[in-house]
């Protein structure tokens, strides 16, 4: 009895191997929780975007302004167009991600927590948002990095990067969230 548990305890060993190997493949990563049981950032898990918009940066996105997701490009189902994102970019490099109909209900998050949002960096007409999502649909503690690049076409921002398999999205400026 005693060498079949060494032998469990032993296969059981190389599996947690193999499962971190596995989420470090997938670019998965542990997260931490705070009080209110909110996803944060910590030693685990950072941005890799450390770099802040300078100031031309700043002249080609309009952090005053809120960008509402618009419907055109693709099927929407009915979810997405009853609910809107809407993206409220800062001018520290963050963004604060939320649907039009929540968009105040949250407000008590920061930019250390998960569901804030993420970092974005622009480069010539193109921008990138990093932020992170849970690897499965339900509560998890791994989470994985999402990248998702656009283009900035005047009051639009366009996001159809086909490499990453990225869904196009298009966000119209405003000045109001609606």
């Amino acid at each position: 009895m005693l060498p079949a548990i060494l032998k469990n305890l032993h296969v059981m060993k190389y599996l947690k191997i193999v499962l971190i190997l596995l989420l470090i493949s997938c670019n998965a990563q542990v997260v931490e929780f705070d009080k209110n049981d909110e996803p944060i950032l910590g030693k685990n898990i950072q941005y890799n975007i450390i770099e802040k918009p300078n100031f031309e940066d700043l002249k080609k996105i309009d952090t005053t302004a809120y960008y509402v997701q618009i419907f055109e490009g693709r099927y929407y189902n009915e979810g997405e167009i009853s609910n809107p994102i809407a993206l409220k970019f800062h001018n520290d490099g963050y963004f604060n991600r939320s649907s039009v109909k929540n968009y105040n209900r949250f407000s008590y998050r920061t930019k250390e927590m998960i569901w804030y949002g993420g970092k974005y960096k622009i480069y010539g007409d193109n921008i990138e948002l990093e932020e992170f999502a849970p690897s499965t649909g339900s509560k998890t503690k791994i989470f994985r990095r999402l990248i998702k690049k656009g283009r900035i076409d005047g009051d639009k921002i366009i996001f159809d990067d086909k490499k990453n398999n990225t869904l196009v999205s298009v966000y119209q400026k405003k000045q109001k969230v609606e």
